[in-house]
């Protein structure tokens, strides 16, 4: 399942790449409105491009069915970020502990400079090859995942707009 989403911000781009990565109240803050713990297990800066991977954990256990076909009762899983801030460009690739080969998650962010600040573009692919629940396992996480995306495009916002005042 294919997905695309936009978020406008009015700062520049440098700016909003700061408090998506590393602004520790956008954590705090994404944390208690996702029930999902971000924590960075590694991170170095090579060639321009900054690699980190960082373990996800939710603190909601997932339905019953979910939670059957994937053998976890709540949703943990890393994220691998390949960030390019000159090419204003993120890679990013979901990593299941188990069932990696029947769940993959990846996409881009794209961050482009406009009259206004700036417009943040997601897109990515979730595919779940598991039979008769995969398809509904895609459009309960492309949901969950555009959620995220929305509500840390609103703190974002707030953060910004904290910090011009």
């Amino acid at each position: 399942m294919r997905f695309t989403m936009s978020h406008e911000f009015s700062c520049e781009p440098p700016a909003l790449w700061d408090i998506f990565f590393g602004h520790d109240e956008f954590e705090r803050r994404l944390e208690q409105l996702t029930d999902v713990r971000r924590e960075v297990q590694h991170h170095e800066l090579k060639d321009g491009v900054e690699f980190s991977l960082v373990r996800c954990s939710s603190k909601r256990e997932l339905p019953a069915p979910m939670a059957k076909a994937l053998g976890m009762k709540s949703f943990v899983f890393d994220q691998e970020n390949r960030l390019d801030r000159d090419k204003n460009l993120l890679h990013w690739k979901v990593i299941l502990g188990r069932m990696s080969e029947r769940v993959k998650a990846e996409g881009t962010t794209s961050v482009r400079a406009t009259a206004t600040g700036c417009v943040r573009t997601i897109e990515g692919n979730i595919e779940v090859k598991i039979p008769f629940i995969g398809g509904k396992m895609e459009e309960k996480v492309a949901q969950s995942v555009q959620d995220s995306y929305a509500k840390a495009a609103e703190i974002a916002r707030e953060l910004l707009l904290a910090a011009s005042h």
